[in-house]
């Protein structure tokens, strides 16, 4: 087994040279993970800022179902009592010693 040598190996590459293609490389790497990262980040904050809109308008949608059903929640609790009004009256009517009985004579 032999080792190969630089000779062997292919043209010797100057240890200035070598430390240029080494920053160079160094330097494009960088710019490639630094343009990675901002394209990550600006897809990210895309992504975020659907998924805000998408929850206002589910939470506007929401809203107004409350409310629309808010009034006619209203509605019948108002029909309900006046319900419960004219029940008491009628039994009221019914006793004997009625003072709405004596009303509705007069």
């Amino acid at each position: 087994m032999t080792r190969s040598t630089p000779s062997a190996a292919g043209p010797r590459i100057s240890a200035t040279a070598r430390a240029r293609l080494t920053d160079d490389a160094r330097g494009r790497a960088g710019d490639w993970a630094d343009d990675l990262f901002r394209s990550a980040r600006k897809t990210t904050r895309k992504a975020a800022k659907r998924g805000g809109e998408t929850a206002r308008h589910y939470a506007d949608d929401a809203l107004d179902y409350a409310r629309d059903h808010q009034r006619e929640g209203g509605a019948l609790l108002a029909v309900a009592a006046l319900a419960a009004v004219v029940g008491a009256a009628v039994l009221e009517t019914r006793r004997p010693d009625s003072q709405i009985r004596r009303i509705a004579r007069f």
